[in-house]
């Protein structure tokens, strides 16, 4: 063993062991408690997930995120990594594949982003200014959050608002650049035998 991969696991053990001397000293009804938050006297919480409320949510968003992992390893990524090796061997409504790789990555991801921070942000930016504060009336949060008003809260909802601004403008400047790029690009070169196929595919 080298000196840096003792040196790196004196330090890993070392760490372990103070961590496991620290939860033994802990008294045993605490070992296990989370620290409660302190609630500051004059200071307006919004209200809190209940434990049953969490666990739904947190069984949900492990479910969602589970289905889309298992699209995107069985069907997704084996789909695309034909058309990601050779882009000019597919083509799509007469679009040539290296076309459709150029906008999708420069033009086609910042839509989805702003397509997705539309979904997600306007529209509590919009309750956020018509209430007037943030977290909005009825909202619950995962931790003790203080409820802010005036000022800062108008400056949270139109950050909320214009979420969706930042990228359409790279979306745009995405699809300037592409036009430069594919501009430079000379498909007659590609080696079209190395297709899975002896003419490109059509989608």
């Amino acid at each position: 063993m080298n000196l840096p991969t003792a040196l790196i696991t004196g330090l890993a053990a070392l760490g372990i062991g103070t961590a496991v001397l620290a939860f033994l000293r802990t008294p045993r009804p605490q070992r296990f408690g989370l620290p409660q938050p302190r609630r500051k006297p004059g200071v307006e919480y919004a209200e809190l997930y209940s434990l049953k409320e969490r666990l739904r949510l947190f069984a949900l968003a492990a479910g969602g995120l589970g289905v889309l992992y298992l699209v995107g390893k069985l069907w997704l990524l084996p789909s695309l990594r034909g058309f990601l090796d050779h882009p000019p061997c597919y083509t799509l409504a007469g679009i040539d594949g290296t076309t459709l790789l150029f906008h999708g990555l420069f033009t086609g991801l910042p839509l989805a982003m702003a397509l997705l921070a539309a979904t997600l942000m306007a529209p509590r930016g919009l309750r956020i200014l018509r209430d007037g504060q943030v977290p909005t009336r009825g909202e619950k949060t995962f931790h003790l959050t203080p409820i802010r008003r005036g000022g800062l809260a108008r400056l949270i909802g139109w950050a909320h608002l214009l979420a969706p601004l930042v990228p359409l403008l790279l979306a745009a400047w995405g699809a300037w650049q592409t036009e430069r790029m594919l501009a430079e690009v000379d498909l007659t070169r590609f080696d079209y035998s190395r297709c899975p196929a002896a003419s490109p595919n059509e989608w």
